[in-house]
């Protein structure tokens, strides 16, 4: 009981600042967006692993077909908890497409069914695209996600997170903002579905503020490589 309160205020407390931010802000667009995949997580020997992943977008109050975006990251165990990211996203949308770099690192602390997670990660955009993930112009931002899980039943997993965008060049430091609210069911030893929900306030653009509610749903499967 101690651990789900600890793990509700630390949820509470991780969204506070997006919602003060999107308080402090007019908003000038409002949008019902939702995001659909499927992803592959494999371990791979000698502290390998590589994660694939398909997502569909719609904008515009779920009336408009954004695009396809496919996504390969790799990671490598540093430490226990610790691993170093490097990832690439292709977006295809209609008559756009959109190149992404990233590298980063991921901790990860555990104790009973409570985690703890950070997440800093450089990304790099070869072309800005309106409306994109970062809802900038600006080519190279960081991104730094901390999320808390917390296991609810051997098959149900509540977690939340908060992630600020910072974008180099862009007109205010925090450009952007995501705070997640997420259930992860367990379908079967190797499949989860993720059923989630963003709050994202965009308020770094001069002259105007942007806010997207956000449904999604992703099919998770992972498998492990054995040693040869």
């Amino acid at each position: 009981m101690k651990n789900t309160a600890a793990s509700v205020l630390l949820a509470a407390g991780l969204l506070a600042p997006g919602l003060a931010a999107l308080a402090r802000a007019e908003t000038d667009t409002v949008d019902l967006q939702s995001r659909a995949g499927v992803s592959l997580d494999v371990n791979l020997p000698n502290k390998w692993r590589a994660e694939l992943e398909y997502e569909n977008r719609r904008f515009e109050d779920l009336a408009t077909f954004r695009g396809h975006y496919f996504t390969v990251e790799g990671g490598y165990k540093l430490a226990r908890g610790l691993d170093a990211l490097v990832n690439y996203r292709l977006a295809d949308g209609n008559g756009w497409t959109s190149n992404r770099f990233g590298l980063g690192l991921e901790y990860e602390y555990k104790t009973g069914g409570l985690s703890l997670g950070l997440r800093p990660i450089l990304q790099y955009r070869t072309k800005a695209v309106e409306d994109d993930d970062t809802g900038s112009d600006g080519d190279t931002f960081l991104r730094t996600r901390l999320q808390v899980q917390y296991a609810l039943a051997r098959w149900l997993d509540a977690y939340a997170s908060v992630e600020p965008y910072f974008v180099f060049g862009a007109d205010l430091p925090v450009d952007n903002w995501k705070d997640t609210l997420g259930l992860k069911f367990e379908l079967t030893k190797h499949a989860k579905i993720d059923i989630y929900y963003i709050y994202r306030p965009d308020y770094g653009k001069s002259g105007y503020n942007r806010l997207f509610h956000v449904v999604g749903v992703e099919l998770r499967f992972k498998t492990k490589l054995p040693a040869r």
